[in-house]
């Protein structure tokens, strides 16, 4: 091998890979925004759901997710985005009997956000 073509190959071989890094950065921020908005806007709900806010106050964003629910604990979806889910623990009220969540109920607990396929009943 000549000393040019040895000198070519040094310099394809140290700037392919950094070309190929800046074009793989460009193309996730190019992406991140639009299909990172949704994530971005779930958590944002999420944090705002607090221990002693009321059931009706968390279905102001979110719905009952399906498949079996239990009033202490119930499972729910964004609105927006039904694969997004949170688990909620509730303090039952003391004024409305029944297996059915009552919407003065107060958050006890919030679990993590978690993706799952959505579920219908």
């Amino acid at each position: 091998m000549s000393k040019e073509n040895l000198a070519r190959a040094v310099v394809v071989a140290f700037f392919l890979p950094l070309v190929s890094q800046a074009i793989a950065q460009s193309a996730q921020q190019k992406a991140s925004p639009a299909c990172c908005s949704i994530v971005v806007a779930a958590l944002e709900a999420v944090s705002h759901i607090h221990p002693g806010m009321s059931r009706a106050e968390v279905e102001e964003v979110f719905v009952v997710d399906g498949g079996l629910i239990i009033r202490d604990k119930t499972r729910y979806s964004l609105r927006d985005c039904h694969s997004i889910k949170v688990e909620i623990t509730f303090d039952r009220d003391k004024q409305a009997p029944g297996v059915i969540g009552a919407p003065k109920d107060t958050v006890k607990a919030v679990d993590r956000p978690y993706l799952e396929y959505p579920i219908a009943d």
